[in-house]
């Protein structure tokens, strides 16, 4: 008797050291998944980052451009309010100076 009960302890503390290291091997491979999403996610955030300040940088050429090429004598109020808005409103889409005002880069 004393031998069979042995045998069943020897069972539970075996199958109790494997319920624990499945659950560390559990335990691991969600560290590891959640590592890559968030990995996933900073390089998503970097993407977009980029593409914002391509889409500032072609639209601060743009607006180069045009108070280049339109004439003084042209140039009414409303296209000076204009330019300036245009100006100022690049600034938000650009994360580079975006970010000098906000904490939004690492």
């Amino acid at each position: 008797m004393e031998k069979a009960a042995e045998i069943q302890r020897k069972r539970r503390l075996h199958w109790a050291a494997e319920d624990e290291r499945w659950e560390r091997e559990r335990q691991a491979r969600e560290a590891e998944r959640q590592r890559q999403e968030e990995e996933r996610r900073k390089l998503e955030e970097l993407k977009r980052l980029a593409l914002d300040w391509e889409t500032a940088e072609r639209v601060k050429s743009f607006l180069r451009v045009v108070d280049r090429v339109v004439p003084s004598w042209e140039r009414k109020p409303a296209f000076q309010a204009w330019l300036e808005w245009a100006q100022k409103a690049v600034a938000e889409l650009d994360p580079i100076t975006r970010a000098t005002r906000t904490p939004k880069l690492p």
